[in-house]
């Protein structure tokens, strides 16, 4: 749902959607996958590894896209 209305708000030109649209759909992604575990699984990663352990999550999947970035900015990719 998240990802969808970044796409919407991103396409419509709203501020700070358009600006920072990875980020709303980087975190709306992180939830959909953690529904769609829960669904499977019956229990929530995210609910498993406490506030602690989603903290981490959130901390490493931005380390992550910031080393995305720099090697896009390296091959100057986009």
């Amino acid at each position: 749902m998240a990802i969808a209305a970044a796409f919407a708000l991103t396409l419509m030109q709203i501020e700070p959607v358009s600006t920072h649209f990875y980020l709303v759909a980087w975190y709306g992604l992180i939830f959909s996958l953690d529904r769609a575990i829960h669904q499977v699984e019956g229990s929530s990663l995210i609910g498993r590894c406490g506030l602690r352990g989603f903290i981490q999550i959130l901390f490493w999947s931005a380390v992550v896209w910031f080393f995305f970035e720099l090697l896009n900015f390296r091959l100057q990719n986009w």
